[in-house]
């Protein structure tokens, strides 16, 4: 009996971090199908956030507006700044795409924590280890030996690096608000709402662009369900979920293990070329997360 409790103990312990681990790989696809787009990335990021909070929404319709109204005022506002912070990400990001390579654009992502960890600090008063600082140094190290081959390519490499980094911020933001608003909802209403807000923020946006909101093409449609599937589904609204168990600090260290599997995926689908280097920072990214994760477990 002892035997089979420290087992359930053991897996109610280590089953968020398994669930982290398989969120990283799905999100790492993001990349390779936003490429694959022609549509503009605002118009692209829209329908990728109503198609997955109208795929989530039957499950909350019974407890969503109920929970909404029962927030206070100031969670009310967090959760608009969660979808707006969410829409600036996706839209920086999935803009670098078109800009720099795909290593670049998510290797700057790696900043992710850096953000985070500042803004727990800044807003819930978090202490930070130094230990964590060692492992993000490591990772930050790692990620830009992995890039150093694209930030050569010239100014619009750079535009592209530029707005990744922004995307980062956005991120961490996106975490660490969200991060509170999960003691007061459930992961599926939190995930419906802050898509739809999001959703919204990118409609706007798209509008004042004069963007076409219609005749989009098979390949735009594909490719925007995969990336409601894949990266949306299995990746951030399990990151989401995850809020609740992990601090936003340990997800979006956990993150930067995207760029090792997008950059692989960009080599073997688009024949981006890798360099023996690259394979140097992979392997210092995936010991700085190694030891940041176990770090955190530990505890």
């Amino acid at each position: 009996m002892r035997y089979c409790n420290l087992q359930k103990t053991e897996s109610r312990h280590y089953g968020p971090y398994a669930a982290l681990v398989m969120s990283v790989i799905a999100v790492s696809f993001a990349s390779l199908f936003v490429r694959l787009t022609t549509a503009p990335p605002a118009i692209t990021a829209m329908y990728r956030m109503v198609i997955t909070a109208v795929i989530l929404a039957p499950l909350v319709r019974k407890t969503l507006w109920s929970s909404l109204r029962a927030l206070p005022f100031r969670q009310k506002l967090g959760l608009f700044l969660s979808g707006f912070f969410l829409a600036l990400h996706f839209l920086f990001w999935m803009t670098s795409v078109f800009y720099t390579s795909i290593a670049s654009a998510t290797l700057l992502l790696a900043f992710q924590p850096i953000f985070a960890l500042i803004f727990e600090r800044i807003f819930f008063h978090y202490r930070i280890k130094p230990t964590l600082w060692v492992y993000v140094v490591m990772a930050i190290f790692g990620t830009a030996i992995i890039g150093l081959h694209d930030l050569r390519l010239g100014n619009t490499a750079l535009l592209g690096d530029l707005l990744s980094l922004v995307s980062a911020g956005a991120s961490a933001l996106y975490m660490v608000t969200g991060s509170g608003l999960r003691k007061h909802l459930s992961a599926n209403e939190y995930n419906v709402s802050v898509f739809f807000l999001a959703a919204i923020a990118l409609f706007v946006y798209s509008l004042c662009k004069g963007y076409s909101f219609l005749g989009l093409s098979r390949q735009d449609i594909s490719m925007t369900l995969l990336l409601v599937l894949v990266p949306t589904l299995f990746g951030h609204a399990v990151f989401n979920a995850l809020l609740k168990h992990l601090k936003a600090s340990t997800i979006s260290m956990s993150i930067i293990g995207e760029p090792i599997v997008a950059t692989l995926l960009a080599y073997v689908f688009l024949h981006q070329s890798l360099s023996l280097g690259w394979f140097f920072g992979a392997a210092v990214l995936l010991l700085s997360i190694i030891l940041f994760l176990r770090d955190r477990i530990a505890r």
